[in-house]
């Protein structure tokens, strides 16, 4: 009997595309491990909690995404296709946007459902930083180590206190979530396209929530590069091409929608290449100590200022500061793989907010290090592991240190995070923070400031406007704030001086165009406010109150075709605006149209029933068409709603005197007189002899 020959095996069964890591076996976990992640997650969640009580960041992109946002505020096809097609302040993030509008539709402008989800988020992100590390490492120490830092990390306070950073905690939850697809990808088993394309899918949607996730791509090269995985064409390179074709698209599109506002910079006329290096040196160097020693934080860190020409000392000691770590990091760690996949992941993820390409005013921010600093905790995670698992007596001791060193670390990045989230309360806590660290800094007195507009506290306003001014005139929107907290505080000459100022600068800034027209208009130079109402709403179309205010100036000027003209259009953008109907009512009282007059305050009464000057004046109308017992039931309710209105009383005088009720007119005018309303002499004498007569 013949035996049959073996088939040499040809591999057919064999995924190219898939291998199985086995250097990084998971572990079995052991009892008491399996509360830590538990633990971590209660314990950012307690150290977060006081995030839930604070404040909307009026005076920082909180406003403007939320409260200013007004696709957001309703949910319909119309503004959803305007989230997905338009940009918005210089943004790209249409699925953070309709979060928003989703919020928005439940609660409005309460700021507690927002922090929580931006909490919610942050927790989630937590849980999967722990099942991407443990995974990638197949260590629950490292991936609780890593889940605990990231977690009460003091530097990631501005990514979840802040609700416009909504795009950092959703963008990194389905970052983390792709990586972890990926990893599934890598591994053996009948899913692996799935988990492929389900991985690309979470890229995408990673995508749409912040530009910043252009850099997974660089990250799955990397995960190939700690997996060992051959570089080839067919394994490696094609399946990446979806990823960095996407990169490339979302790319283009945060530059297009980052120069639509200006926000990318040109610096070369204030700092040379050479300078740039060390900008860059020294955010980066400030970035890593802030990893171990998060103190001094701040919202915002300026560019410096060149002093005869040269950049503060300790931009050039970073510079050489961080060639000299490169240089240790490539003698002493070049072969540790931990080393280069952790500071790899570290430079890919933040490489590009590291003011290469400068976008924005800030040399730095502390949100940028909220997925960067994963990197960072996986390598000291694994060395804090390889001390744990060592069997070297000296090597015990060392870990012995080490454990209280980080036990010491949990103590105070808690207590660190517990307080600095206070300091997000609101935008007077976070930018009175900025002075104390930075006082000599223009932007941060104008902010403050902006608040306490925001919250009518004008001489608060003024106060900071001053500093900002004194620090740095230059500084836009800050002689145009102080001009309409002046104008508030009803000091119109000041007001006007700092919008003339402020014209100077920003001939063509919509917000100073108008703040010099209602100046000049409270000033009741109706002639010169005109031109700038001109400007303004070639500019500003839909701002149906910049209607009513150049209305109210036409008519003061006697164009009263132009004010029923412009008060027409103001009732177009706002058919509810009872006072537009008000003025386009007394424009046709000037005309001699008195029944056109009256028709419009009907109107103007019909919406706001509790205005006592439009009765008066619909009484004036009523009484110039002879309708004397009709005025002077108006007159009843002007002085009804407006008890120290002496023109109605005189009015009413009038009417009285016209339907022959003498005494009833003589006492009207005399408490016309009492409260300060000239009578004619002749008037008034007439009365009390007819009064007298009798």
């Amino acid at each position: 009997m013949v035996e049959k020959k073996k088939k040499k095996s040809t591999g057919k069964n064999i995924n190219p595309i898939a291998v199985k890591v086995n250097h990084n076996k998971i572990e079995k976990t052991k009892k008491w491990q399996k509360y830590l992640l538990p633990g971590i997650l209660l314990l950012t969640f307690i150290i977060y909690l006081p995030s839930l009580n604070n404040d909307f960041i009026i005076n920082w992109d909180d406003a403007g995404y939320i409260h200013e946002n007004e696709p957001i505020k309703k949910i319909n096809s119309e503004n959803i296709k305007i989230i997905f097609t338009q940009f918005y302040k210089g943004n790209y993030h249409p699925l953070t946007t309709l979060f928003y509008a989703v919020e928005y539709s439940l609660v409005g402008e309460s700021p507690f459902l927002y922090h929580l989800n931006n909490l919610v988020f942050h927790l989630l992100n937590v849980l999967l930083l722990y099942i991407f590390i443990k995974k990638i490492s197949g260590k629950t120490i490292v991936a609780a180590f890593c889940a605990l830092f990231f977690g009460i990390h003091p530097m990631h306070v501005e990514s979840v206190a802040w609700i416009s950073e909504r795009k950092d905690v959703l963008y990194t939850f389905f970052f983390f979530f792709s990586l972890i697809m990926y990893l599934k990808y890598l591994d053996n088993d009948s899913r692996k396209k799935w988990h492929y394309w389900l991985s690309i899918f979470l890229f995408i949607l990673s995508l749409l929530s912040k530009s910043a996730a252009v850099s997974l791509p660089l990250v799955l090269l990397l995960i190939d590069y700690y997996y060992k995985r051959k570089l080839n064409i067919k394994t490696i390179i094609i399946e990446k091409i979806p990823y960095f074709i996407l990169s490339i698209i979302f790319g283009l599109v945060a530059i297009a929608s980052q120069n639509e506002t200006g926000a990318i910079q040109n610096l070369t006329p204030l700092y040379s290449i050479f300078d740039r290096f060390f900008i860059v040196s020294y955010a980066t160097l400030i970035y890593l100590i802030k990893f171990f020693l998060p103190v001094k934080l701040s919202a915002m860190y300026a560019y410096p200022q060149l002093i005869n020409g040269h950049l503060p000392s300790e931009y050039y000691v970073a510079g050489i500061g961080l060639v000299l770590i490169i240089v240790l990091f490539i003698v002493f760690l070049r072969k540790n793989k931990n080393a280069v996949f952790g500071t790899l992941f570290f430079l890919s993820t933040i490489i590009l907010v590291l003011q290469i390409i400068p976008v924005g005013g800030a040399i730095l921010a502390e949100r940028y290090t909220y997925v960067p600093y994963t990197g960072l905790l996986f390598f000291f995670g694994m060395e804090y592991f390889n001390l744990y698992e060592s069997n070297k007596l000296s090597l015990k001791k060392t870990f012995s240190f080490i454990q209280l060193l980080v036990f010491a670390y949990i103590i105070f990045f808690s207590i660190s995070t517990f307080q600095r989230i206070k300091v997000w309360k609101n935008g007077e806590t976070l930018f009175t923070d900025v002075i104390k660290k930075h006082p000599n800094m223009t932007f941060a007195y104008g902010n403050r400031a902006f608040y306490y507009k925001k919250k009518e506290m004008w001489n608060k306003a003024v106060e900071d406007y001053n500093k900002a001014i004194k620090l740095n005139p230059e500084e836009k929107g800050i002689f145009a704030g102080r001009g309409a907290a002046l104008y508030q505080l009803g000091k119109s000459e000041e007001a006007a001086h700092d919008f003339e100022e402020a014209y100077k600068r920003a001939p063509d800034d919509p917000e100073v165009l108008l703040g010099l027209a209602n100046t000049y208009s409270s000033l009741k130079k109706y002639r010169e406010a005109i031109p700038y109402y001109n400007k303004y709403l070639k500019l500003k179309t839909d701002n149906s109150k910049a209607w009513l205010w150049r209305a109210v100036a036409y008519y003061y000027e006697n164009k009263l075709d132009s004010a029923i003209s412009d008060a027409n259009m103001c009732i177009k953008l706002n058919p509810l605006d009872d006072e537009a109907y008000y003025w386009k009512g007394i424009s046709y009282n000037r005309k001699g149209d008195f029944e056109q007059a009256v028709k419009f305050m009907d109107k103007s009464i019909e919406l706001n029933p509790v205005r006592g000057e439009v009765y008066s004046w619909r009484g004036v109308a009523k009484q110039n068409m002879g309708l004397h017992k009709e005025a002077i039931a108006d007159f009843d309710m002007a002085i009804k709603y407006s008890p120290d209105d002496a023109a109605a009383y005189l009015n009413r005088s009038f009417s009285y005197y016209n339907l022959k009720n003498y005494k009833t007119a003589l006492n009207d005018a005399e408490i016309a007189i009492k409260l300060g309303q000239q009578v004619n002499p002749a008037y008034y004498n007439i009365l009390k002899a007819l009064v007298s007569s009798k």
